[in-house]
């Protein structure tokens, strides 16, 4: 699987690393799209479900 990788700094918005192609492992390949498609399978909250996530990982719950 290969696919370009921006990187991009979320305060300026400014661009601080560009890879045109990345080449990665048949594992993180298989591990990388179950994750995308677990996340297109929940309903998008906003805002509100990633500080719910975020309060959950600092709590540990």
């Amino acid at each position: 699987m290969q696919f370009s990788l921006v990187l991009v700094e979320p305060d300026t918005k400014i661009v601080k690393g560009l890879h045109m192609v990345v080449t990665v492992s048949p594992n993180f390949r298989s591990r990388l799209v179950k994750l995308i498609q677990k996340q297109a399978a929940e309903p998008f909250d906003t805002l509100a479900a990633h500080y719910r996530a975020i309060g959950r990982l600092s709590t540990g719950n």
